[in-house]
């Protein structure tokens, strides 16, 4: 209809109509492509992780109004020039690049659907019937290193007043809140926690002849290696490798010793049917009602994303979930994680046979933020309890003090089982994040980020270790610290197999943190990092006093 009456319009009307689309055109064009919010990594049901007021980034504002004030001079110059024709040939060019973008793009989601779409499949076909995959020894060592995804520290102190039951099952565990890591995401955060100094980003960008890919692989491949090589039985699970179009699974396959197994979701479907009354998100019902909101945040002026994105609810007026609001809602995802954490006893098998055991394990229960009915903070349909503490409305807290009374269900059980006593236990995170956690420390960065967003977990239990509440230690550490704590003083080697440099600590004078948001390995270079030279921040000694923070350029 619309293109119908365009052509009644007189000619006049019809040139005015043609100049002002073709300018509205070209200006979305520059803020979808030239314009980025930072607003962190995106989840499948459209909630950014941290998303900030335009006020916190006026250069970009700045940036923004430039760029559009720009186009519309050097089209209007255009439009009413003798040169039309190339105006023409602009706008051909750019059909044809956004054509074949589109096009591309198409046939990407389409692949990873149809994995994806295969993969849920798997996981809900049926009731899968539980197979033991974490074997613990009574009469050897038994170490057990798990990620916690986006694990929040901060949330530590309030957790435990709130849950004061939690220390009978952490006991003999100490805690570094005094921790960070060297990004704000996975993928930059995640290599030293795995790998050590030798993989922080500074470390991988200095290093120009071996790939990155390459870098990742043995990154993710050196514990397991050097526990495989001294006959301690070795399992890992869900593996966190970027895929690099490449299974998660597939960089073990040259190593026998070493039994990999995603298990994440797996029984997913299992408890859905001992609890029938629960029911996730319905992430199609988002996408398709949400979707067409996304275009418009990124075609409109910065100024303007947050009002649009509306805290993750999109200006949408219906409702589109049973908890009124999409932020916070019971995904897939999060009931992937906390039902593999709460089936964690059920995938232990202890026995009596001599031998050591390293056992590597990850979830991002903490990551896949959501509220959960207080208050046990377990997954149900409609909320009714959040709970009364200070994070009540935090759905990034609902997820870790689930995460706590879960884990301490295992921890229980290994000590009924006998085996806690005999086994080191390192829980670390590979960056921090979540929404405006208004904890004590949370301070303000030279860029305008807060701390949370690398504030890290390191929680380590030793050997034997005693004591009913956690011991504190302030000293200042780095999820690159974990491979060695893993492996200290129990005749592994500490050095690494693939560069035979010894693993050791290299934060005498600080450690410097790479701030970009680039978040897939197909967005940076061959050799390394794509970091702008502005987005590093160097910290020392205490994370907690602003004074030792600084902008770093490289």
């Amino acid at each position: 209809m619309a293109p119908m009456l365009y052509f009644l319009f007189h000619r006049k009307t019809k040139a005015a109509f043609t100049c002002i689309l073709t300018i509205l055109c070209a200006v979305a064009v520059v803020n979808t492509f030239g314009v980025n919010e930072d607003f962190r990594f995106l989840t499948v049901n459209l909630i950014f992780s941290d998303p900030k007021p335009f006020i916190l980034n006026i250069g970009q504002t700045i940036w923004n109004i430039a760029l559009i004030l720009l186009t519309i001079t050097v089209l209007v110059l255009l439009l009413f020039s003798s040169k039309k024709q190339f105006l023409n040939i602009l706008q051909l060019i750019v059909l044809i690049s956004l054509s074949t973008l589109g096009i591309v793009s198409l046939f990407k989601i389409s692949s990873e659907f149809i994995h994806i779409a295969e993969q849920k499949r798997t996981n809900l076909s049926g009731d899968a019937d539980f197979e033991p995959i974490y074997r613990f020894s009574r009469t050897g060592k038994n170490v057990l290193f798990m990620m916690l995804d986006r694990g929040m520290p901060g949330f530590i102190p309030t957790i435990f007043k709130e849950k004061p039951e939690l220390t009978e099952s952490f006991t003999g565990f100490t805690w570094y809140p005094n921790a960070v890591s060297f990004a704000g995401h996975a993928l930059i955060g995640a290599p030293p926690l795995y790998g050590g100094y030798e993989y922080t980003p500074e470390a991988i960008n200095k290093n120009d002849t071996v790939t990155l890919f390459e870098k990742h692989r043995q990154a993710h491949l050196l514990l397991p290696r050097l526990f495989s090589e001294s006959d301690y039985r070795t399992i890992v699970s869900d593996p966190q490798f970027d895929n690099y179009q490449t299974t998660n699974l597939s960089i073990f396959s040259d190593y026998p010793a070493i039994h990999a197994e995603n298990i994440i979701g797996k029984y997913t479907a299992h408890w859905l049917q001992s609890h029938p009354n629960v029911t996730g998100l319905s992430i199609t019902t988002v996408l398709n009602n949400n979707l067409i909101r996304f275009s418009f945040f990124k075609t409109v002026p910065f100024i303007l994303r947050n009002f649009i994105y509306d805290r993750g609810e999109w200006l949408v007026t219906t409702n589109l979930t049973n908890a009124n609001k999409i932020q916070g809602a019971l995904t897939l995802n999060l009931l992937n994680n906390y039902t593999y954490v709460s089936y964690l006893p059920e995938l232990t098998r202890v026995d009596d046979t001599a031998g050591d055991t390293y056992i590597e394990l990850y979830s991002s229960l903490t990551h896949d933020s959501g509220f959960l009915q207080a208050p046990d903070y377990v997954p149900v349909s409609q909320i009714t309890d959040k709970g009364t503490g200070p994070f009540a409305e935090n759905d990034s807290y609902h997820v870790n003090i689930a995460a706590y009374l879960l884990l301490a269900k295992w921890f229980t059980f290994l000590k009924e089982q006998g085996v806690y006593d005999n086994t080191r236990i390192v829980i670390v995170s590979d960056h921090g994040g979540g929404r405006g956690a208004d904890y004590s420390g949370n301070i303000l960065l030279p860029d305008g980020t807060s701390l949370q967003a690398y504030h890290i977990l390191l929680l380590v239990k030793d050997f034997n270790a005693q004591g009913a509440d956690f011991h504190i230690d302030d000293s200042f550490m780095t999820n690159a610290d974990a491979p060695l704590l893993v492996t200290a003083n129990i005749g592994i080697t500490q050095e690494n197999p693939f560069t035979g440099k010894p693993l050791a600590t290299d934060k005498a004078n600080g450690v410097t943190i790479a701030t970009s948001g680039v978040k897939s390995s197909t967005q940076h270079g061959k050799y390394g990092y794509r970091v702008g030279k502005d987005e590093w921040l160097h910290v020392h000694d205490n994370i907690f006093d602003p004074a030792n923070w600084e902008r770093a350029q490289k």
